[in-house]
């Protein structure tokens, strides 16, 4: 199973995204050792890491400008971290602590085995009229659709 980078920061609220950036240039600082030669020099990350954080300032409480202003270094910033996570994921060559020490997260395998559904309850059976019966279920959280069968005899 092949161990990758998440990057699901591109998500991530401002506040947040700052934060995250922060983390990964703190990472990559307290492993220089193994990440010797990132795309992005530790140094250009935390300027646009610093620019997002003013221009985030500015932006709040600020208008149009502003926000145009915050937007682009919010997708500068972005696109300095997507050059980090490539390498970040290229250099530690599947060790997960080492994606997690340089402040990235992992992304989800899709091979998380999922628990398996719990058995439909019958909340209500209403006898509808001309020999129809209607069913009501207890929901099931997550359940988007249930398959309902009927036997007119017994244990089938």
């Amino acid at each position: 199973m092949a161990i990758h980078v998440s990057l699901g920061f591109a998500q991530l609220t401002d506040a947040d995204l700052n934060n995250f950036a922060v983390g990964v240039e703190n990472g990559l600082t307290a492993n220089a050792a193994v990440f010797t030669t990132p795309p992005v020099s530790v140094a250009s990350l935390t300027a646009g890491q610093k620019a997002f954080e003013s221009a985030l300032a500015a932006a709040n409480g600020g208008g149009l400008q502003q926000t145009a202003i915050k937007d682009a270094s919010h997708d500068a910033l972005i696109g300095l971290l997507r050059q980090e996570a490539l390498y970040v994921q290229q250099t530690a060559n599947g060790d997960q602590a080492k994606i997690l020490s340089a402040g990235f997260q992992i992304a989800a395998t899709g091979h998380n085995p999922q628990a398996p559904m719990p058995k439909t309850v019958i909340a209500q059976i209403l006898n509808a009229g001309s020999g129809q019966l209607l069913v009501r279920l207890q929901p099931i959280p997550n359940a988007h659709a249930y398959e309902g069968q009927f036997s007119t005899t017994a244990n089938n």
